[in-house]
């Protein structure tokens, strides 16, 4: 078994340093593109609530944000996450006026007897 790993010759020392600094970097890079991806997303949740809320297109959205931010002396990101703190969640849509709602959720669109099939027989 003592003889299974490869000697190390006088040029191993620094490979193996510059292969560690390699690593180190690749990580550093790893750790930066997650922490970008995250801001990413908050930003571009926060400007579609933006959007649904006033009505506006993604470009006009984004614009708002960063005008509240610049008013209000913040980064985008901490203008959009107190943009998305502040929304308010509505309840979700009844189903009473729709196909399967009055038939107590026993009939569904997504099963073969909502399009009249004789074979159907809803969950």
């Amino acid at each position: 078994m003592k003889g299974d790993a490869a000697p190390m010759g006088e040029g191993a020392a620094p490979e193996v340093l510059a292969l560690a600094r390699v690593v180190a970097r690749l990580r550093s890079e790893v750790a930066d593109l997650e922490g970008g991806a995250a801001t990413t997303a908050v930003v571009e949740r926060a400007t579609g609530a933006v959007m649904a809320q006033e009505r506006l297109s993604a470009d006009a959205a984004c614009e708002m944000l960063l005008g509240r931010a610049r008013e209000r002396g913040r980064t985008l990101l901490e203008e959009c996450w107190i943009t998305l703190g502040q929304l308010r969640l509505r309840p979700p849509p009844t189903t009473a006026g729709l196909p399967w709602g009055s038939t107590g959720g026993r009939t569904r669109p997504w099963t073969s007897g909502w399009i009249g099939s004789s074979t159907g027989s809803g969950c």
